[in-house]
């Protein structure tokens, strides 16, 4: 099974994690709260296990070594750590490269396992926002309340019936239903226009608008 994601969804997760080529950061930066060291399209090195694999092939052998100190580093310790390698550079290409070719397939493959089967239910780009949210929120989905809306679209689509017009539109409710969780519209902005910008979108997939081409 060939694995990819929508245009349409691509930009959409682009935009939202580097805010477009004009706006792309070179520079690792830390975004924060349990963030790690970020570089490139949202490569989180608080989090990520392959930093080495990934990126060897694209920055220097001392942008690997200061970088790969970083790595596990969350919170106010990868604040700290940022002064260290501040001053590298990755370039846009780069960044593309990773996502496109190690970061992307890790997400979806992740996406299919949160929401088995979710696949060759839905339309492309639904699935696509789907995989939005969980390049940002991971895929796990527990018992708590943090997670309670996702823990909701999971069993909506494992009821679904092929593209059900009332089961999507309730997806797209229940990404909208997760903007309670950052109630500080000012510092949360950009969380809380992310959702509704996937919900719009999962709407639009049923109204004629969808991109096609996302499991194929």
């Amino acid at each position: 099974m060939i694995q990819r994601i929508t245009q349409k969804a691509f930009d959409l997760i682009v935009k939202f994690e580097t805010g477009g080529p004009s706006e792309y950061n070179q520079h690792p930066e830390w975004p924060e709260g349990q963030s790690g060291v970020t570089i490139g399209f949202g490569y989180d090195l608080g989090y990520e296990k392959n930093f080495v694999a990934d990126w060897q092939p694209y920055l220097d052998e001392d942008a690997i070594s200061r970088l790969a100190r970083t790595m596990g580093y969350t919170g106010s310790r990868a604040h700290q750590a940022l002064s260290g390698v501040r001053d590298i550079k990755v370039p846009w290409s780069a960044a593309e490269e990773v996502f496109n070719e190690r970061t992307l397939p890790q997400e979806i493959r992740t996406t299919l396992t949160a929401f088995p089967c979710s696949a060759d239910k839905l339309p492309a780009d639904a699935f696509g926002a789907l995989v939005s949210l969980v390049f940002n929120r991971g895929g796990l989905i527990d018992d708590s309340d943090r997670r309670r809306e996702m823990r909701e679209i999971r069993q909506i689509i494992s009821e679904m019936s092929l593209n059900e017009s009332n089961a999507i539109h309730e997806i797209a409710n229940q990404f909208r239903s997760m903007k309670r969780l950052w109630p500080d519209h000012h510092n949360d902005s950009d969380l809380v226009a992310r959702r509704e910008a996937e919900a719009e979108m999962i709407e639009d997939s049923m109204s004629g608008n969808d991109t096609g081409g996302g499991i194929a």
